[in-house]
């Protein structure tokens, strides 16, 4: 493939170094520059390149009744950058309930973007290599949204119905595949069975390669009452949850289908101790604020040794004077997200113990959702530009077609020399 200037390998070399914003706009040069920064195999390219640059790590914040999402720099210099984001709505079709049991539901698409979102139906279930995933409404969901922030592209996928039940809950869960290079949307639902007192539950996955859904069974039996949480780690979902006094964790390897189940960590429950859930590093962690009777000032940190099923006291933190760490995956390092009382958010180091403040979300309500997040050119199957994104798309087709090949030659120099200023 030609690309006018220099070789294509050096291309590579170049823009796989460069922010995604800086690369979008770089694709209107010529259409042979468009080409390689719109393939897959320069997407991948970039996301293994790009997140090696610690201002490439960014700080992912969604809370009720708000249209957008905040995106905001956690490694910076002087004034943090915060950009306002709106989100997607869609309203696919409806899947209808079949009549009869089936190992797999496919999906109609048909895709319709409103500006207007009602944000207050909207949970932000978590974030992959750039996908940003949102399940709606809250407690029964019929639609996920799948949605690359950066190039403003995104897929629904309309949620499959249980055939035999009405499902009190619907817990969405975000995975990856990176065997197959496949996304993947899982489904946990929650029901009762007639003159059985326990709660059920019930799994399914949408592959986002193959645009259906699966079944996929436990194979073996477990009673769980209720789910509180989901984390991604690794590309799987990892669930915690209570069964009477005790805590549960499942999770689902997106890429072998299989489920497996853990106890929580031992520890001493006293009367004002607290927990939450992050990934930290490639691990599940539970949180237990003020764990004992007399550490009402602790705060303990434990992983999951998933190969044994145990669990490890990782840190054992003192008060550092800040509210509780906001429910996130972690950042990077050791570091979590942690807010005073007015909601201002900071880092804290789990190894140097550092506080360092990041500049955003004083005033910020209490239930907000904070992930790591990083700008990619990752898409996937049958994803669709926002409306207004892909009207000016085609404007700049239209424009380049008409631009005479000596002028085009000419943009590359003077692009790519502004390029290399940045790497």
């Amino acid at each position: 493939m030609s690309t006018g200037v220099l070789p294509v390998d050096l291309l590579e070399e170049i823009f796989s170094k460069l922010p995604v914003k800086s690369l979008i706009s770089l694709t209107i040069i010529c259409k042979s520059w468009l080409a390689l920064i719109s393939s897959q195999s320069f997407a991948k390219t970039h996301l293994f390149k790009y997140p090696l640059d610690p201002s490439s790590h960014l700080l992912l914040l969604h809370r009720p009744c708000r249209e957008t999402i905040t995106i905001s720099e956690l490694n910076f210099s002087g004034l943090p950058r915060i950009v306002e984001t709106p989100i997607p709505e869609s309203e696919p079709p409806p899947i209808q309930a079949p009549s009869t049991p089936v190992v797999s539901i496919c999906c109609a698409r048909n895709v319709q973007v409103r500006q207007e979102v009602r944000s207050c139906l909207l949970r932000l279930v978590g974030s992959i290599n750039g996908l940003v995933c949102f399940s709606t409404p809250t407690l029964r969901p019929t639609n996920v949204v799948i949605w690359n922030p950066a190039t403003r592209r995104f897929r629904d996928v309309a949620v499959s119905h249980l055939n035999y039940s009405n499902p009190l809950r619907i817990y969405v869960a975000f995975g990856y595949d990176g065997v197959g290079d496949d996304y993947k949307v899982v489904c946990v639902y929650r029901f009762r069975v007639r003159n059985n007192p326990e709660m059920s539950f019930r799994f399914r996955m949408f592959s986002c390669r193959d645009g259906c859904w699966k079944d996929v069974e436990p194979g073996f039996g477990f009673s769980l009452g209720f789910i509180v949480g989901c984390v991604i780690v690794k590309g799987n979902p990892f669930w915690m949850g209570f069964y009477k006094d005790k805590e549960i964790w499942l999770t689902l390897d997106v890429q072998t289908e299989v489920i497996r189940m853990f106890s929580g960590p031992k520890y001493v429950r006293g009367a004002s101790t607290s927990i939450s859930i992050m990934a930290l590093g490639d691990n599940a962690a539970q949180i237990v604020y003020s764990p004992g009777i007399e550490s009402s000032h602790m705060i303990h940190v434990y992983c999951l040794e998933e190969s044994s099923g145990t669990w490890n006291l990782m840190y054992a933190i003192e008060s550092i004077g800040l509210q509780r760490p906001v429910h996130m995956e972690c950042y990077k390092n050791g570091k979590v997200v942690t807010k005073d009382r007015n909601g201002k958010l900071f880092t804290y180091d789990l190894i140097s113990k550092e506080i360092k403040d990041l500049g955003v979300g004083e005033g910020m309500e209490d239930h907000y959702i904070a992930i790591n997040y990083i700008e990619s050119l990752v898409s996937i199957e049958s994803m669709e530009k926002v409306r207004e994104e892909a009207a000016e798309e085609a404007g700049q087709e239209t424009g380049l077609a008409s631009n005479d090949r000596d002028a085009s030659d000419a943009m590359m120099s003077v692009r790519i020399d502004e390029s290399l200023k940045d790497v």
